[in-house]
């Protein structure tokens, strides 16, 4: 599982739709909570020698004269449409969103560990059936030959000669078949991994 976490194109997809569920999620919650805007307005400079009240004032230090500034600032806070307090449809879906991607994960991540074993026990399976097809075939092919080695003796059976040739050749077969099983189930399992072959030994 940890080989396939890091290597599988299946499980980086998975976990790519998971992070753009998340990435989604987030913006969602910033959207939801109202920023307020500030509108900062020209500023004006006014100098004079006599003394006036204005918005903002700063007296110079000689003379009495006094230079005014004045600004006008503004602070507004959004209420509906986008980033405003009642724009909360937004992220109750991006919320359920996120919750069916995250469950989705988790099932797709148990079917493919479910899939996993299988494919292993598939292996081992197809390991044991092919050495005991290979002893077959072995023993086999050693009745054969103590059959031809006794052609034209009187021990010699020609009955047991043709039984002992479509044993072998059965034998072989199906070591032949057991051999292809067992490399296919290897292939799968490292297609699955995202690997092109498994190490250890291939028959």
């Amino acid at each position: 599982l940890k080989q396939y976490m890091e290597t599988s194109p299946g499980f980086r997809e998975q976990l790519l739709i998971l992070k753009k569920a998340e990435i989604s999620l987030e913006q969602a919650k910033k959207a939801f909570l109202p920023l307020p805007q500030v509108t900062l307005s020209g500023i004006e400079l006014n100098y004079s020698g006599n003394y006036e009240r204005t918005s903002s004032s700063l007296a110079s230090s000689a003379g009495g004269n006094l230079l005014n500034i004045s600004t006008s600032i503004s602070l507004t806070l959004p209420i509906y449409a986008s980033g405003g307090f009642f724009n909360h449809r937004g992220l109750e879906n991006s919320e359920i969103n996120y919750s069916n991607t995250v469950l989705k994960y988790a099932d797709n991540l148990q079917d493919f560990q479910t899939d996993l074993i299988g494919t292993i026990e598939t292996i081992h399976q197809s390991e044991s059936q092919y050495k005991n097809t290979k002893e077959t075939f072995i023993n086999s092919a050693k009745v054969l030959d103590g059959l031809i080695a006794r052609l034209g003796s009187e021990q010699f059976n020609r009955l047991e000669l043709k039984q002992a040739i479509k044993d072998a050749r059965d034998a072989e077969i199906s070591l032949l078949e057991v051999t292809s099983s067992h490399l296919t189930a290897r292939l799968d399992f490292a297609n699955k991994l995202g690997l092109d072959q498994l190490p250890g030994e291939s028959y």
